[in-house]
C-alpha cells in the first residue's frame, strides 16, 4: 500500500514525464515541419544549389564581384578637370555615367580598377535623366547586370559604388528610402531616394541591391536635398541603351499633344467632372493624337491601365514605351469615359519638352 508521501512523488513524477515528453515532440514535430517545407521547395524545382535567401547574402564576396566593373570617369572641360563614377554595361565597353559628368568634355577617360586609363567618347546623352553613355577602347571587360528598378520596395538593402572626392573603388551600404521622388522643375523626371552617404564624385556610380544588379545611377541632389542621396531608376538606363543599341540614337515616343494640369479655373471654365489628369490644349496636325481620335479638351487619365494625375505622370510613362508601341489611353470627353488605341511615334527632335507627350 502507498503511503500518501509517495503517491504525491508519483504524481509529480508522471507530471514531468507528460511535460519532457510534449518538448521533445514539439522540438521533433517542429524538425518534421521545416524538413517537408524543404522537400516541398525541392519539389518545386528549385535547386539544392539555388541561391540562398537575399538576407544571406555575402557582402564582402558580392563587393569582390561588382567592383571590376566600377570605374572612375575623368572629364576636361575648359581647362579643368571633372572627376566622377561610372560603370561598365557591356564587355564591349559601354559605360554608363552621369549627363552632367561629361557635358561639354573636350576629353573623357575611364580609370579602372586595377588603375589601367582607356580613352571613352561620350556615344549617346540623355540630359533629363542625368544619364550618357560612353565607349571605352577595350574588350573583354567586366560589366553589371541591369536590374529592375520598377520592382523596388521601399527598406530595400542597397551599396553604393564610386569615387567619392577622388576616392576610387569605395563602397558604402544603406537603404532605398523614397520611391518616384519628382525631380523639381521636370516632374515627368523620378528618382529613388537612397540613405547610403553620397558625396562629390560619387555621381554616376551604381545603387545595386543584395543580389549585385544595378536598380540606379547615382545622380546629384537637387539644391533644397543636398544632404539626401538620390538616384536615376535603372530603367531609364536599360531604356537609354536599347534606343542607342537599336537605332544608334535617342528616340523618345511621341503623342503629338500639348498637356495642362488640372486647376480650379480650368475645371470651371471647361464644367470638368475630373478633379486629377492631363487637360489637351493643342494637337500637332498628321500627329498619333490626330490620327488615334484625340481632341482638344479631353481628359487623359491612364495608359495602359496606369493612372497619370498630371502630365508630367503622363509624360513618363509614354516615355517608357518603344517609339512605335500601340497604347490605351483612358479619358474623359465631356461626360463621357472612353478609351483609344493610338499607336506613339518617334517623337521630332523639335518637340522635345517636359509638357509635350
Amino acid at each position: 500500500m502507498l503511503t500518501d508521501y509517495e503517491n504525491f512523488h508519483r504524481t509529480v513524477n508522471l507530471v514531468i514525464a507528460v511535460v519532457i515528453s510534449l518538448v521533445i515532440g514539439l522540438i521533433l514535430g517542429r524538425q518534421f515541419s521545416e524538413k517537408n517545407l524543404i522537400r516541398s521547395y525541392l519539389a518545386d524545382g528549385i535547386d539544392e544549389a539555388a541561391p540562398l535567401p537575399r538576407f544571406y547574402t555575402d557582402l564582402p564576396d558580392l563587393v569582390d564581384d561588382v567592383s571590376p566593373a566600377v570605374v572612375m570617369v575623368e572629364s576636361r572641360v575648359g581647362g579643368k578637370q571633372r572627376r566622377s563614377s561610372g560603370f561598365f554595361i557591356s564587355g564591349a565597353g559601354h559605360v554608363a555615367t552621369n549627363y552632367h559628368a561629361v557635358s561639354g568634355a573636350a576629353r573623357v577617360e575611364v580609370v579602372l580598377a586595377s588603375n589601367e586609363r582607356l580613352d571613352a567618347e561620350v556615344l549617346e546623352t540623355d540630359p533629363g535623366a542625368d544619364l550618357a553613355i560612353l565607349k571605352a577602347r577595350g574588350e573583354d571587360l567586366p560589366a553589371l547586370e541591369l536590374g529592375d528598378s520598377i520592382s523596388v520596395r521601399l527598406g530595400e538593402n542597397i551599396l553604393v559604388f564610386g569615387s567619392p572626392l577622388g576616392l576610387a573603388q569605395s563602397v558604402d551600404d544603406g537603404l532605398v528610402s523614397g520611391l518616384d521622388r519628382p525631380v523639381p522643375g521636370n516632374e515627368s523626371e523620378r528618382r529613388l531616394q537612397i540613405s547610403a552617404v553620397i558625396m562629390k564624385g560619387n555621381s554616376g556610380g551604381p545603387v545595386v541591391d543584395v543580389d549585385g544588379k544595378v536598380i540606379g545611377i547615382i545622380t546629384t541632389a537637387p539644391e533644397q536635398y543636398h544632404d539626401i542621396g538620390f538616384a536615376t531608376p535603372v530603367h531609364r538606363l536599360r531604356g537609354l541603351h536599347d534606343n542607342l543599341v537599336m537605332s544608334g540614337k535617342i528616340v523618345y515616343p511621341w503623342l503629338g499633344v500639348r498637356l495642362l494640369e488640372l486647376d480650379a479655373e480650368l475645371i470651371e471654365r471647361h464644367s470638368l467632372k475630373e478633379k486629377k489628369g492631363s487637360f489637351v490644349e493643342t494637337i500637332e496636325a498628321d500627329s498619333p493624337g490626330m490620327k488615334g481620335g484625340l481632341a482638344v479638351g479631353d481628359v487623359i487619365l491612364a495608359v495602359d491601365g496606369e493612372r497619370a494625375p498630371t502630365p508630367g505622370e503622363l509624360v513618363r510613362l509614354l516615355r517608357a514605351k518603344p517609339p512605335n508601341a500601340l497604347v490605351s489611353l483612358k479619358l474623359m470627353r465631356g461626360s463621357s469615359l472612353m478609351e483609344l488605341m493610338i499607336r506613339l511615334e518617334p517623337m521630332p527632335s523639335r518637340q522635345y519638352s517636359h509638357n509635350i507627350g
